[in-house]
This record gives structure tokens, sequence and C-alpha cells, in this order.
């Protein structure tokens, strides 16, 4: 009996059924330009280490010292990865090396399009069906997603971190959630991303959003939102 073909995995962006490549969520070519060395130790008792757990039961399935730079998504064909997505990492590169410079502010368009590619990419790498199934065409397609709040900060101390968190139920059979929030955060040397996903328009899903907000608040403004309407 002829062995069933399995199908090939198509582009999360394009949808192009062209042979997928290995994406690194995080510009590979940064870690020389950056401090992030994997032995950093300027916080002491903090843990250097990468932990997944299963969606079932929170059990720990994985817990590793993983490099910042070989985190890799291959989802993604050769004309996105070389294209499109390297343009984005090339507009935010000179924010990302030094976010305390004025002179090296982007537009914040773009940088609102590679924040929600960057957190996709990281999404999918823990947890592939709660990517909101229309949000990979509609950022490649250069759409604004408004559902995404992504918020920047600077770190008085250079740090090498990336994080998935969020509530709310996954749709198994069509991907996305059905109400909830999701969180992506990373820290690049000393500049900060935080990206917010909302899923809904429900108490639970509004709460989430306001939670954080006010929790930033109390925090005297840790990050700052960069929104669809910026100018700068």
């Amino acid at each position: 009996m002829a062995k069933k073909q399995q199908q090939r995995p198509t582009c999360m962006f394009c949808g192009s059924s062209e042979p997928v490549t290995k994406e690194h969520i995080f510009r590979s070519s940064w870690k020389k330009n950056l401090e992030v060395n994997q032995d950093l130790v300027l916080l002491p008792g903090v843990e250097r280490k990468f932990r997944r757990y299963r969606q079932d039961d929170g059990s720990m399935v994985r817990d590793t010292s993983e490099d910042l730079f070989s985190v890799i998504v291959k989802r993604v064909c050769a004309p996105c990865n070389n294209k499109w997505m390297n343009d984005l990492d090339s507009i935010v590169e000179p924010w990302v090396f030094n976010p305390d410079d004025d002179d090296n502010r982007c537009d914040p368009n773009e940088f609102r399009r590679w924040a929600i590619k960057v957190a996709l990419l990281r999404i999918h790498y823990d947890a592939p069906m709660a990517v909101e199934p229309e949000d990979p065409p509609r950022i490649y397609a250069g759409e604004d997603i408004p559902e995404w709040h992504v918020f920047i900060g600077h770190t008085a101390e250079p740090e090498h971190r990336h994080s998935l968190c969020g509530i709310g139920p996954v749709q198994l059979a069509i991907g996305g959630k059905a109400f909830g929030i999701t969180q992506v955060s990373w820290t690049l040397g000393h500049s900060l991303v935080t990206a917010l996903r909302v899923h809904g328009i429900d108490e639970v899903s509004k709460n989430c959003f306001l939670n954080f907000r006010q929790y930033n608040g109390v925090r005297r403004g840790v990050v700052r939102e960069v929104t669809p309407t910026a100018t700068e």
C-alpha cells in the first residue's frame, strides 16, 4: 500500500505553498551587537531558563537554558522571510540597539507591524492554535490590527527575555481564542516590547486589558503604548 503523502505546510503569512524556511523570531545578526550574554548575571537570583508547559494540565515538559536567538519557527516561506519581514527588522534595528536615542525613532505604523509580526511568531512557537487565523494575512497585507496593543519601554540593565502568557480558551477546531487576552513580551538589550492581543469585546477580554493598563499606571508608566494613530 502506498504511503499517504503528507501535505506541505503553507506559509502562515501569505499562504504560499512554497517550501517553508527557518525564520528566527529575533534577528540572529543582532546577537553580536546587543548585550544579551546568556551568562548575564546582573540580576542576582534570576534563573536563565526557558520552560514549556502542557496546555491540558499545566505540567512542565521542557526546562532548558535556551539562547534567545536560537528560537525558530518553520512556517514562513523564503519570499516573506527575505523581503518584508527582513525589511521590518531593518526599520526597527536602530531603536532596538538604542531605545533612548531620539534620533533612532522609526515610523510607528511600521514599528507596530514589526512588533505584531514578532508576537505572532512567538505565539506560533509555543501554541500555534492560539494564533488568530486572520492576523498573519492582515500583517502580510500591510494592515494594522487595532486588537493588538503594543507597548515599549527600556531597561536599566541589558536583558534577554521572551515570554508568552494569557487567558482564555483556544478554539482548537478553527484556531484563535473565543475570548480573553494573549501577551507576548521580549527584551533585547535595553529595549523592551510588550504586545497584547484582545480576543473579544466581552467583559473578560476588556477587563484583562484594563487590568494591565491599571497596573502600568500604578507603576507610573513602566511602558508606553504605540497606538495605531501615533505619529512618532
